[in-house]
């Protein structure tokens, strides 16, 4: 079947190049490829246009205010014609038989949600911290892993950067959620609601890969964890039955807003503590970490995280504007 690529991009004008060249290389040509970029000009958009009008002939792109990839991912996917999606990141690198594993992955009899493969690519430099993102499922659940461990595939591996579903169905079930400025769950959450609403079955296939060319820092996942913790308080609202099963709780209710707020009163200090031995991570040489020692860093930073993201969580039921900071820099947080 068809298929259209939706692509939102922000500030990285490269990697999106290296996402475009590789679609322009497909042994199978997409029907159609959107782009939207996210706060760019018109003459970011015609120039990009431009340079891949003779590779790409179904390209679209579009420059829009800035809102974040939400609502652009959700404005890409309503504007989609083909009969199937592949939802993209502009930092993936497509190997040449992406568009067409995908397009195998889709029966026409019965709605699949297709999982691509999406390999972190390694940096020059790696260090200790980098091993940790690598190795761990530290950022993303890994679909190689569970297959290995005959693990059934579910939702939370159905990730935006790599993923396909059926156009229709997806429009009849309420796309992506769209909430400006937010980070977090609205591609798992459209994933859950194909599979237990729309009845689609989960299909993985390394052939469609599309390397993951980002190299996150110990910042970036400190600020990511609250921006989650934000996003989880405004997916609960939209899909509390989504929210009920991922996180095992009511994030909504008076007791687990009551809990919050003495978890983050008395993990403060240990989070304090642990955040310098977190960000010195990247300071360590690769070569430094044994599997064992990697299992004890992903350990400790499971109790930074799950602060960091409970203080997201505490801001957006107060409807506090985000106000993330390295919490040694950071007061500490009011009842």
């Amino acid at each position: 079947m068809p298929l259209s690529v939706i692509i939102p991009s922000h500030g990285r004008p490269a990697r999106l190049r290296n996402c475009l060249d590789g679609l322009a290389r497909q042994t199978r040509p997409p029907a159609e490829v959107r782009v939207g970029l996210d706060g760019g000009t018109h003459a970011d958009a015609q120039a990009l246009r431009a340079a891949f009008a003779d590779r790409l002939p179904g390209l679209h792109v579009h420059a829009v205010p800035h809102r974040g990839y939400m609502p652009l991912r959700e404005a890409l996917r309503a504007a989609a014609t083909a009969p199937l999606t592949l939802s993209l990141n502009d930092d993936v690198r497509p190997a040449p038989q992406l568009v067409a594993a995908h397009a195998a992955l889709h029966d026409a009899a019965h709605p699949v949600v297709g999982v691509g493969y999406s390999p972190w690519v390694p940096p020059a430099d790696p260090d200790r911290f980098d091993r940790l993102v690598a190795e761990t499922g530290l950022v993303f659940f890994d679909p190689v892993a569970a297959v290995a461990r005959r693990e059934a595939l579910n939702y939370r591996h159905a990730v935006g950067l790599n993923v396909s579903f059926p156009t229709a169905l997806a429009a009849d079930l309420g796309g992506f959620a769209d909430f400006p400025h937010a980070y977090g769950y609205e591609d798992i959450e459209l994933a859950w609601r194909l599979t237990h609403r729309g009845q689609a079955t989960l299909r993985f296939d390394p052939a469609a890969r599309a390397d993951h060319d980002h190299r996150y820092r110990p910042a970036d996942l400190l600020r990511r964890e609250y921006y989650l913790g934000r996003a989880a308080w405004l997916i609960a609202a939209r899909n509390p039955a989504f929210a009920a099963e991922l996180f095992g709780r009511d994030l909504r209710s008076a007791e687990e807003s009551a809990y919050t707020r003495m978890f983050l009163r008395h993990q403060r200090a240990d989070a304090v503590r642990y955040e310098p031995l977190f960000l010195a991570l990247a300071d360590e040489p690769a070569d430094g970490a044994t599997p064992a020692s990697l299992v004890r860093d992903a350990q400790g930073w499971t109790l930074l995280k799950r602060y960091l993201w409970r203080w997201g969580l505490h801001d957006a039921a107060a409807r506090r504007d985000a106000r993330y900071r390295p919490l040694g820099d950071a007061p500490p947080l009011p009842d």
